[in-house]
């Protein structure tokens, strides 16, 4: 784990470019888009990719201050910044996962199509008539590989620094609820800012 994250200069560029380049791509396949190459070109990607690399420059702010809370002194704002950008290519895999999904299940992806998950989460217990949709997503963010995601962060926080296990899970858990919940609580405004 110290060659991902470890040195003077970390490797976590080449993974971010790789994990917002297949982020837009997955964005524009689900969306049915036939104008492919001008939309990933557009200046739209370059402002997910800042999005993208300010929402994880966010998270790893928010795990170093949980971090410095809990007394870890051993682990560094750069190894954990490469951690989450190299795990963050985990949720695109789900992504992709859930596109070869929807293509054995709906050959023809529609324009405007609603995205349905392939690969359910705690979503698929609750009824979707009657819960809110940021609870939807939340529930949905939970899931095989959210928590591959999390034991990831996990083992990489440990093998890279030495910090104790139950440590490192605690952060990883806090990252991944940071991750899944932030974007749910937005929606369930938006969602409550609808209805009024």
């Amino acid at each position: 784990m110290r060659a991902v994250a470890g040195g003077l200069s970390p490797r976590w560029v080449t993974a971010f470019l790789l994990v917002a380049l297949s982020t837009r791509i997955l964005e524009i396949l689900t969306g049915g888009s036939r104008l492919f190459f001008e939309r990933l070109a557009s200046t739209e990607s370059a402002v997910q990719a800042i999005i993208l690399l300010g929402g994880i420059f966010a998270l790893s702010v928010c795990g170093f201050l949980l971090c410095v809370i809990l007394g870890v002194t051993e682990l560094q704002f750069l190894p954990l910044f490469a951690l989450i950008v190299h795990a963050e290519a985990i949720l695109v895999t789900r992504g992709m996962v859930n596109l070869v999904l929807m293509a054995f299940r709906a050959p023809v992806l529609h324009p405007g199509a609603e995205y349905l998950p392939a690969v359910p989460g705690l979503d698929l217990f609750a009824g979707s008539s009657t819960v809110n949709a940021g609870l939807l997503y939340f529930l949905n963010g939970l899931n095989p590989f959210s928590i591959w995601y999390c034991v990831t962060l996990a083992v990489g926080m440990h093998a890279d620094t030495g910090i104790p296990k139950q440590k490192a899970f605690l952060v990883a858990s806090f990252l991944l609820l940071l991750r899944v919940g932030v974007p749910a609580i937005l929606l369930w405004i938006a969602a409550s800012a609808g209805r009024e």
